[in-house]
Formats: structure tokens, sequence, C-alpha cells
């Protein structure tokens, strides 16, 4: 397009504005991007290819999926956590470790925040089992139930499609984004806790 001088300016297409947000499911992924990208950090620091780096990653994934299994009207994933757990405390079992007490939550709760997370983690965790799958430590490789275990992408793909067919805006939908920002928080915080607690170790490695 030119204007009175001749000059020819860009137009302003469709392509280059912003993509409206209309399901819940785009809420979620602007929304909670960067609480996300800080619990991607914070678990992704650990090295999972050696034995103190599996076993901190365990404790640290317990803690937040038994706080999930602890939160009210959690049935919904009730058994999947459950077994999850069992995983985890059987690894953490051969590895020296165990189970840690369960972050109290006291945030902002919803049913469909706590599946986002559940589903998430299990994502997650195919994609870094990939270290683990890597590590030539005997050790690391028999501590396998959980994250040698299939992640079924159905379960995920069921969500992401009925996110998508929630509105975007509405106390519901505002509900939703809050108690997903606050369960991100409590998974960041079980995996600090468990980074500050293995850093006396390596200074006296």
């Amino acid at each position: 397009m030119r204007d009175r001088t001749g000059t020819l300016h860009p137009r302003t297409s469709a392509l280059t504005e912003p993509h409206p947000i209309v399901s819940l499911r785009e809420r979620l992924r602007r929304d909670t991007r960067a609480d996300h990208d800080r619990v991607d950090a914070a678990f992704g620091a650990f090295a999972l290819g050696t034995a103190p780096g599996l076993r901190a990653f365990l404790q640290a994934q317990g803690a937040g999926l038994a706080a999930l299994r602890g939160a009210e009207g959690a049935g919904d994933v009730a058994d999947d956590l459950d077994r999850a757990l069992g995983a985890i405390a059987a690894d953490l079992a051969a590895l020296g470790g165990r189970l840690p007490p369960a972050i109290p939550f006291a945030g902002p709760d919803h049913a469909t925040a706590r599946r986002y997370l559940w589903l998430g983690s299990r994502l997650g965790a195919r994609v870094l089992a990939r270290s683990w799958a890597a590590s030539a430590d005997p050790a690391v490789r028999a501590a396998g139930s959980y994250m040698g275990a299939a992640a079924d992408p159905a379960p995920w793909r069921r969500f992401l499609a009925d996110a998508g067919a929630h509105p975007a805006v509405g106390p519901e939908a505002d509900r939703v984004v809050a108690a997903t920002r606050a369960w991100f928080a409590l998974f960041e915080a079980a995996a600090l806790r468990e980074t500050d607690a293995a850093a006396p170790e390596r200074r006296h490695a």
C-alpha cells in the first residue's frame, strides 16, 4: 500500500496479527508457558545417567506426584498416580533413596489442572528417559520401573481435545489457569528442594 508520497508500506495482514486465543488449550499454553519452562529447567538439571542424579530426580518427581495424589478429589487420576508412586518407590529403594514427604499444596485447585500436570509429567518423563536409557551405569539402568514405563499418548490427546473444546475466557478458565500455575510452582519447588539438598554433596565430593 502506498501513501500520498508514493512510498510503499507493507500491508498488515492476518499472518502478522496475533492469533486470537479462543480455547482453554491455547490459553493454558500461553498463560503457563513461563511456569512450564521453569519446571522443565529445574527437572532438566538432574543428571539422569548417574545414580545420585536419578535418585534426586525421582525424589523430586515423587514429591510432586504425592502432592497430586493427596489433593482432594484426586480420584480421576488416583490409580495412575498410585502406580507411578509405587514404581518410583521401588526405583528409589534400588538406589538407596526413599520417597520424601509431599510438599503441601496451598494454591487454588482444579481437577483439570491436576490432570494437566499428571499427563504432562508423563510426557516429560518420556523425553528425559533418553538420558536415563543412555547411561552406562548398571545401577541406573536397573532402576527403571518409572523411567522405563511406556507413556500412553491417548489420554494426553483426549485431554487436549477436551481443553480445545472449552472457552479460553470466563471464571472456569481463570480457575483452571490459576490452579495450573500453582501446581507448576509446587513441582518446581520439589525439584529445587532436591537440587539444594544435593549441593553439600557436590561441594564435598
